[in-house]
C-alpha cells in the first residue's frame, strides 16, 4: 500500500497531479473550494478503482469511506493545476493529516478510466487503524454497487 508521502517528500508528488474522488468531492465546485486553488480543477472523466466503498454515519452526516480489497469503485478523475496547494488542503480536508490522527491516507492508484486508458491518481483510503474507520467499515455499511 502507498501511503502518503512523509512531509518533505516529492517523489511520488511530482509524478502524480490527478485525484480520484468518490463521494462528496464528485462536485467540482466543492472540490475546487476544498483544494482553494487559484485555478479550478480539470474533469479527466470517471474511473473507477478496485476497492470497496463504505457508508460512515457520524454527527455531521454521512459520507463514503474507500478501502482497498476486492471489488469497484466508481468516481471522477480530476487533474489539479496547482497539486502542491491543492493537495496540501485536499489533505486537511479529509482528515489526512497527523493532526486529524490520520483518518484517512492519500495512496496512488492506477485508476480506469474506462476508455483503455489509465491515469495514476491519488485516493483517500480509510485509515484501517483509526477507530472510526474500523467502526464503519463493517459488512452492513458496504456499499456493494461501489458508487456513491
Amino acid at each position: 500500500m502507498s501511503v502518503s508521502p512523509a512531509p518533505g517528500s516529492t517523489a511520488v508528488r511530482k509524478l502524480c497531479d490527478a485525484v480520484f474522488v468518490y463521494g462528496t468531492l464528485k462536485d467540482i465546485a466543492r472540490l475546487g473550494a476544498a483544494a482553494g486553488m487559484g485555478v479550478g480543477p480539470i474533469p479527466l472523466g470517471q474511473g473507477t478503482v478496485a476497492g470497496r466503498l463504505y457508508r460512515c454515519r457520524d454527527g455531521e452526516g454521512e459520507y463514503p469511506i474507500y478501502t482497498e480489497g476486492e471489488g469497484v469503485v466508481h468516481g471522477l478523475v480530476y487533474r489539479l493545476p496547482e497539486p502542491e496547494v491543492a493537495l496540501r488542503n485536499i489533505d486537511r480536508y479529509e482528515g489526512a493529516t497527523a493532526e486529524d490522527q490520520w483518518l484517512y491516507f492519500r495512496i496512488a492508484k492506477s485508476i480506469d478510466l474506462g476508455t483503455r486508458e489509465h491515469v495514476t491518481a491519488w485516493v483517500y483510503t480509510g485509515n484501517p487503524d483509526h477507530p472510526a474507520i474500523k467502526a464503519a467499515c463493517v459488512p452492513e455499511n458496504l456499499i456493494p454497487t461501489g458508487t456513491w
